[in-house]
């Protein structure tokens, strides 16, 4: 049987990225327990959210919100499956990431509808969507957690409630008393990729004859990422789909020692998604009543069948 070896790359990376997970999904369960109850709970009492104004949606915009919650509900329960312990294979790893970012996409589309702003067109709008979003701190913690600036340039600022701290090592395993500083340098890392991204693609703008590229002064570098939206967890969702394209999965598929090392990332990345794809339903059950939002969720399960949305109507009623 022929060995097969791990670039060390790949594997560094994988750990690197579990523990992030793994971390993230401790201070999400820390906060609001198992499931999605506490997040919508708290939800309910987060002070800017009060302040909202509830809006009613005409027959065209329920439809498009209804349709967009479907297909949150509808890949959540995808991934749910993907990462069951009973039928779980590592190959989950390469397909769980893009399922995240579409079912965060999908959240934030019916965020838009239910706030009556244009809906993100694709992805990235979403996620930009997301972010300036999170920076008004509608948000709980570590959602509203942000990153701004330019981390090239040395001018990375942090805002809402997460301050960076000492330095954490990749390797160390999660802890509570490190959690804010790992994210806090995952936010400006992540920041750091997005920028670098704009950053290669300004270069080949404007080239002189005779240059294969421009350079950019620190001035220019400020100045993309003012205009680049505060990068939040749903970017670190973003993040590691990216790192799947990049490298086909090998860091997430062929990295991991054993299944069982393989279904910890998975599970914490279900875990985070789920929760993260929560806060947003939150919102937009603060503006249409959470009444309704339970009535949509209701419908989603009579159609479907679907346990997602089943627990989450269970939560809404619980906290009501």
């Amino acid at each position: 049987m022929p060995i097969s070896f791990v670039p060390i790359s790949a594997a560094t990376s994988f750990l690197a990225y579990l523990n992030y997970l793994e971390d993230l999904a401790d201070v999400v369960s820390g906060l609001y327990g198992q499931g999605v109850a506490g997040v919508y709970q708290s939800l309910q009492l987060h002070p800017p959210l009060r302040q909202l104004a509830r809006r009613d949606l005409a027959g065209q915009q329920m439809q498009r919100l209804h349709r967009h919650l479907d297909s949150v509900w509808t890949t959540l329960s995808a991934i749910d499956n993907a990462v069951d312990p009973d039928r779980f294979d590592r190959q989950a790893n390469a397909v769980v990431p893009t399922l995240a970012i579409q079912a965060v996409a999908a959240g934030a589309s019916g965020l838009a509808v239910a706030l009556g702003t244009d809906e993100p067109a694709g992805p990235e709008e979403a996620l930009a969507f997301l972010g300036d979003f999170a920076a008004e701190e509608l948000l709980p913690y570590p959602w509203s957690a942000f990153c701004v600036g330019c981390p090239q340039t040395g001018s990375a600022v942090w805002g809402g409630s997460v301050l960076p701290g000492d330095p954490v090592s990749i390797f160390r395993p999660p802890s509570a008393q490190t959690s804010d500083a790992r994210l806090a340098t995952l936010l400006r890392t992540t920041r750091q990729r997005i920028l670098e991204r704009r950053f290669a693609v300004e270069r080949q703008t404007d080239v002189k004859p005779g240059r294969s590229r421009r350079n950019l002064t620190q001035e220019h570098k400020e100045a993309i990422a003012a205009v680049t939206a505060p990068t939040t967890v749903f970017d670190v969702l973003e993040r590691i789909r990216v790192r799947v394209e990049d490298d086909d999965g090998e860091t997430f598929v062929t990295a991991p020692l054993d299944e069982d090392e393989a279904l910890r990332f998975a599970a914490a990345l279900a875990a985070v998604v789920d929760a993260s794809a929560a806060a947003v339903e939150g919102v937009i059950a603060a503006v249409i009543g959470w009444e309704v939002f339970a009535d949509l969720a209701a419908s989603h399960r009579r159609r479907t069948d679907g346990s997602t949305a089943s627990s989450r109507r269970a939560a809404v009623l619980q906290g009501t």
